[in-house]
């Protein structure tokens, strides 16, 4: 086991033994404060001539430099990538540097993962070549797909314009379900469109004001509020380092989900936030109908229908299309078990490791 030098390391830093790519954990100077063995084994130096020095002594060559890190850090957290050169003792090894902030008790720490630069390519390619086949993807349901349902559309308008005043009850009957199905299927390739396009977000992240973008995503439901059929209560909600697009989505899909699922009157929806230690923690609660034990493992499941009645209107990509997104920001996604009547569902969003106020 490697020996901690100063007993003011943050805990994460503990675990850097167990990780299988070389870690580094810096002081605010850049000063080496702790290794893991596989750094060790891939510098071929010493622990003692590697813990206390500076971190330039083993890597050179950085694009971006670590003071342009240190600026972006404050800014954008999730860009903290760097290429350099690893100055081994046998030799020169070009290296892609992975760096995450650290604040521990006011103290600021770094960790640096170094990943070879093949090893990079190949994910590289792989990412590239998965985006491409989405784009595709994307590009069919927008475009090939969607170009024969509009003409499917179109005829039947025509169709039923001819033969309005002449048809028989078995005709208007057929029309009726060409026009419905019709309509579904656009319903489905718009559904199936937005949950294509999450997998290739390039929004960038900012601090949101969660009360002032759930107002906004409310401001689409007024219709049920004003009739008194729907009460939507939050206060308290924090600011957040988020996608503001899709973190809108996200809530609106859930406040659909529980209004359209409401078993009662008047339906009660809640929108609560937690501040955790490194993650906000978000519950979306309605007194609602609540959903059957038989399908809660398949929940966040594409297509899954968890309500098969006349008044659940929807493809059932609804929650999967939540989960996709709680996964684009990195969180997680769960639904609450509860023996009351109703539905929760939580998700947790990272907060940036270094303490910044937003600007």
């Amino acid at each position: 086991m490697l020996k901690i030098p100063d007993n003011n390391i943050p805990e994460e830093t503990l675990t850097l033994d167990a990780a299988p790519i070389p870690l580094f954990c810096l002081d605010s100077n850049r000063i080496v404060k702790h290794v893991n063995e596989t750094a060790i084994s891939r510098l071929g130096y010493p622990i003692e001539l590697i813990q206390q020095a500076p971190f330039h002594r083993f890597f050179a060559l950085y694009s971006p430099s670590m003071d342009e890190l240190e600026r972006r850090a404050v800014q954008d957290a999730s860009s903290l990538e760097s290429d350099a050169v690893m100055m081994s003792y046998h030799r020169e090894v070009p290296v892609h540097l992975l760096v995450r902030p650290l604040v521990n008790d006011g103290q600021k720490y770094w960790v640096v993962g170094v990943v070879d630069c093949g090893v990079v390519h190949q994910l590289q390619k792989r990412n590239d070549d998965t985006s491409k086949m989405l784009q595709e993807l994307t590009y069919a349901i927008s475009h090939d797909l969607r170009s024969p349902l509009r003409k499917l559309q179109a005829f039947y308008e025509l169709l039923k314009e001819a033969v309005e005043h002449a048809a028989d009850k078995s005709t208007n009957f057929y029309l009726q379900a060409i026009g419905s199905n019709a309509s579904c299927l656009q319903d489905l390739l718009k559904d199936l469109l937005d949950y294509s396009r999450t997998f290739t977000s390039s929004e960038r992240h900012v601090f949101v004001d969660t009360c002032d973008l759930v107002r906004q995503v409310l401001s689409l439901h007024q219709e049920p509020v004003l009739a008194g059929e729907a009460d939507v209560r939050f206060s308290d909600l924090p600011t957040i380092y988020t996608k503001p697009q899709l973190f809108a989505r996200l809530i609106q899909e859930l406040v659909d989900n529980a209004l359209k699922f409401g078993g009662r009157d008047c339906i009660e929806v809640s929108i609560q936030a937690e501040e955790r230690e490194h993650e906000w923690a978000f519950w979306v609660r309605d007194n609602g109908v609540g959903i059957a034990p038989a399908f809660r493992s398949n929940v966040f499941g594409i297509f899954q229908k968890y309500h098969p009645t006349e008044k659940s209107s929807g493809n059932g990509i609804g929650l999967a299309l939540c989960q996709q997104i709680v996964r684009h920001l990195d969180g997680t996604i769960w639904l609450e078990d509860s023996e009351e009547e109703g539905t929760t569902v939580g998700f947790t969003l990272p907060r940036p490791l270094l303490k910044v106020c937003p600007s």
